[in-house]
């Protein structure tokens, strides 16, 4: 018995995970996804290491500054308490952007003129708080690298490590309320 064969056009079965791992099938499109950006899940295996560089960094600005006094609270549900008197910086970023509440005061850092500052409080829809008490020359306007595709510590590996997540998820969350802006 013989079958006819047939022409099924142009053939797409690669996802980044796929493309990584799988290059010896042969098909015409990829949906290269989380690569575009530079990155993959570390979990993942990969049996052709590739040397990925990021590029996606997400910067805010601060909105205003204010301090505080022992025992005042920040944000949402009280959950942080100042244990002294410390400076607050408000940012123009929250969960509606893509920023997850699940980092709330888990000590994830953003970095602000060259200086790092934690995220404290309740992450809002529309801003966030940091701890700026360190950070002696900071104004309003000053940009605040949320990712930074060139710093370690301000990563989105290291957010989705905070967040309890994977960074496919932290990716698919970026809305079009963030500007993009290429370089």
């Amino acid at each position: 018995l013989v079958y006819p064969r047939i022409n099924v056009g142009k053939l797409h079965i690669q996802s980044s995970y796929g493309t990584i791992n799988y290059n010896e099938y042969v098909y015409d499109y990829v949906r290269m996804g989380i690569l575009m950006y530079g990155i993959y899940d570390i979990s993942s295996y990969q049996k052709n290491k590739l040397n990925l560089k990021p590029v996606l960094s997400i910067k805010a600005r601060v909105t205003s500054i204010k301090k505080i006094k022992k025992n005042e609270s920040v944000s949402y549900g009280r959950t942080y308490v100042a244990n002294g008197v410390k400076k607050i910086a408000s940012i123009s970023i929250g969960y509606a952007n893509g920023i997850p509440r699940s980092i709330s005061n888990k000590n994830y850092l953003v970095k602000i003129n060259n200086c790092y500052a934690p995220v404290i409080g309740k992450i809002c829809m529309d801003q966030c708080m940091v701890d700026v008490t360190d950070i002696k020359d900071i104004a309003v306007g000053d940009i605040v690298s949320i990712i930074d595709c060139y710093d370690n510590e301000v990563s989105i590996k290291n957010m989705a490590i905070k967040a309890d997540t994977i960074t496919y998820e932290l990716l698919t969350g970026l809305g079009n309320r963030l500007p993009r802006i290429t370089n």
